[in-house]
Parts: structure tokens; sequence; C-alpha cells
């Protein structure tokens, strides 16, 4: 039994552990190879898992849902990448883009392609209201933070004076 090799205390520990994961992040969905602890994604996997064969015992299942833990996850690679770009928004706000970790390119891409799909409204109604939710910011500032200069304003309409 998976459930059997893992003694209380250590479990207990890996919990915390996923509590604090929580408080950081907004959520408890760990994503695999998280820098930080890349075993504690594994972790939840073996937890979900170990729900889904009925293995879990009662009283692991209720600790995981009293932090907010959510059985079974339904998510999609979309909310992935949202959840992704979330916490390396909070990391690195203000930081230079030059000075940024490379998982810094695909992110910026996801949150561009975004952006362009709000704009010619090919983004999903579901997905734009979580963006909202989440105070995604919709322009992008990242031109500015490489040190090019801002678009110059919209020349204003001449006025007709007679």
């Amino acid at each position: 039994d998976d459930e059997a090799r893992e003694s209380e205390p250590q479990w207990r520990r890996n919990l915390d552990l996923l509590s604090g994961f929580k408080a950081l992040h907004g959520h408890a969905d760990v994503p695999l190879g998280y820098p930080e602890n890349p075993w504690l994604a594994t972790w939840v996997v073996m937890q979900r898992k170990l729900n889904r064969d009925h293995a879990l015992a009662p009283h692991r299942h209720a600790a995981l849902e009293a932090i907010g833990f959510l059985f079974p996850l339904v998510h999609t690679l979309w909310d992935a990448r949202l959840q992704e770009y979330l916490a390396y928004d909070r990391k690195y706000t203000g930081v230079p883009i030059a000075e940024r970790p490379p998982v810094a390119t695909r992110l910026l891409g996801w949150a561009r392609y975004q952006r362009s799909a709000k704009k010619s409204t090919r983004l999903r109604k579901d997905r734009e209201r979580k963006l909202d939710e989440v105070g995604f910011r919709w322009e992008d500032d990242t031109a500015r933070k490489r040190g090019r200069p801002p678009a110059p304003p919209a020349p204003a309409a001449a006025s007709c004076a007679s």
C-alpha cells in the first residue's frame, strides 16, 4: 500500500509544505518541475492518485481539503500556464527582463498571445473573465521595461475654426 509507506510525520511535513505553497501562490496545484521543491509536485500527484484509487485515508483527505486542495484536479494546459504566469509575475515584477530566467520568454509569449486574442476577439469569454479576475495587465509593458520609449500618442484631430 503506497500510503502506508509514508509515515504520518513525513506526510504532515509534506502537508505543511503544500500549505506554505498555497499561502505563497494562492492555490495548491504545485506544477511539475516546481524549482523550489520538485518533490512536492510529485507528492501532490501521488495524493490525487491515492484519492482516485480510494486508498487515501479519510483523515488525510480531510486535511488536504481543509487547506483548499482540489480533488480531482480538472484543468487545462491554459489554466496551468495562467498559474505559472501569475507566480512568475509576482516573483519578477520590477526585475529587468534581461535579468529574468529563461522561462520568461515562454510565459511572456503566452501573455502576449492572450492580449492579441482578446484584441482580435478570439479569446474565450470565460478566459477573459478569469484573466480580469486575477488582475491580468492587458497593456503590454515589456517594450517600456526593455528601455524603449513608449509609442507616441496618436495625433489629435485638427479643429476646424471658421
